[in-house]
């Protein structure tokens, strides 16, 4: 996680103002050594000041900032009522909406169980092979951070998952490339 004032003072001394493009978050990403980035925006605010009430609806995507590509997205909805007797201003609400919009977003986004595994080779077809425990299990179609221990935990590039059968496990490449006996993956996104 980067400090939100960290990304707005790099946002400021690069000029960018959101939304950010898929090239922005991989320049930001680079800059401040993040695998990830996560972007979005409220797709839906509405405010019902007679009910003092509030609704707001939240898109978000996981994007990986080596390559570029969107590995999830979610939906967050949330709405907020001031309880009899509770003095509550409307921002307030759309905040109290707000907050538990973002938190659907973030369980839809990390609910799942760590998993991951160790590069054994590649291909020359160019699909990776890795060997990966059977619990908790990768799954066809599951995205995979590549990480070089012994140069630091660099991250070297991003898989997504192919087949699995028992413990292997074969993988093409979205990012990156020359992946190495012992690299490490990571489930990044289900």
């Amino acid at each position: 996680m980067v400090d939100r004032r960290v990304v707005m003072a790099a946002c400021a001394e690069e000029a960018l103002a959101p939304p950010f493009g898929v090239g922005h978050l991989q320049m930001l990403g680079e800059r401040m050594r993040v695998p990830l980035a996560v972007t979005g925006l409220v797709r839906v605010c509405e405010v019902n000041p007679r009910r003092r009430a509030a609704q707001v609806t939240l898109v978000a995507e996981l994007v990986e900032t080596l390559g570029g590509n969107r590995l999830a997205s979610a939906r967050g909805v949330a709405s907020a009522r001031a309880e009899p007797g509770e003095v509550m201003s409307l921002g307030q609400l759309v905040d109290r909406a707000l907050s538990e919009a973002a938190a659907d977003v973030v369980r839809s986004l990390t609910d799942f169980d760590p998993a991951g595994g160790l590069v054994v080779a590649t291909l020359p077809d160019g699909r990776v092979v890795l060997d990966a425990p059977e619990k908790p299990g990768l799954r066809t179609g599951d995205a995979l951070l590549v990480y070089r221990e012994a140069e630091r935990g660099e991250l070297v590039g991003v898989l997504q998952v192919q087949t699995v059968h028992l413990t292997v496990v074969h993988a093409t490449p979205l990012a990156g490339e020359d992946f190495r006996h012992g690299d490490r993956a990571v489930l990044a996104a289900r």
